[in-house]
């Protein structure tokens, strides 16, 4: 994620986090439901909100979470108090993940993250997700394809889902479940992919 990009969440997550809250959800929050065995431990990387982190909590997953925005940690930390240490600053990027994370998690999801790292990154983030997530353990992401228009110094990679689909699978994952879902905010332009895999 580029600075201006992170910049961007930090001066507005207040907003941001009120926006989130009111998307709706259900569509995606289902597939997590029918491809997460129950009880699972999960990091969502990215969590933005704590949105998707509080769903999966009400269902009984045990949740961890970073994120590279200092503002949301807090509030996933103050939403969550009694499992405030499960909540770090950190990114797909970071090189400081606690050894006990490693190789420890069930699941990972990113949702509506993908799309702000950078081609040449890409492989590093993929090294990161194969480094929390356990041997035959899940990862969802979801992330919108193609180029988007930013007025607001976000960055947006133009992504293209085989390419996506091809980084993986030479990563050893492999594809279990690809679906398209709508925008969760009502914005028709915009198209997005929930990619399933298992590494």
């Amino acid at each position: 994620m580029s600075s201006q990009t992170q910049q961007f969440y930090e001066n507005h997550f207040h907003d941001l986090i009120a926006r989130y809250d009111s998307a709706d959800m259900s569509e995606l929050h289902q597939l997590l439901a029918n491809q997460i065995t129950p009880n699972s431990k999960i990091v969502d990387i990215g969590f933005g909100s704590g949105r998707d982190l509080a769903f999966l909590r009400s269902n009984g997953y045990d949740i961890y979470g970073i994120d590279p925005v200092e503002a949301f940690v807090i509030q996933a930390q103050q939403r969550f108090t009694d499992i405030r240490e499960h909540f770090r600053i950190g990114s797909f990027l970071s090189s400081d993940i606690p050894s006990d994370w490693l190789n420890s998690f069930d699941t990972v999801i990113s949702i509506a993250v993908w799309m702000h790292i950078k081609a040449h990154e890409r492989l590093k983030a993929i090294e990161t997700i194969k480094a929390l997530v356990k041997p035959n353990g899940i990862v969802i992401l979801s992330f919108s394809l193609g180029g988007r228009d930013s007025d607001d110094g976000r960055h947006f990679e133009p992504l293209e889902l085989q390419e996506v689909i091809d980084e993986f699978n030479d990563a050893g994952f492999s594809v279990i479940e690809l679906v398209s879902t709508q925008d969760s905010l009502g914005r028709d332009s915009i198209e997005w992919a929930t990619v399933v895999l298992k590494r």
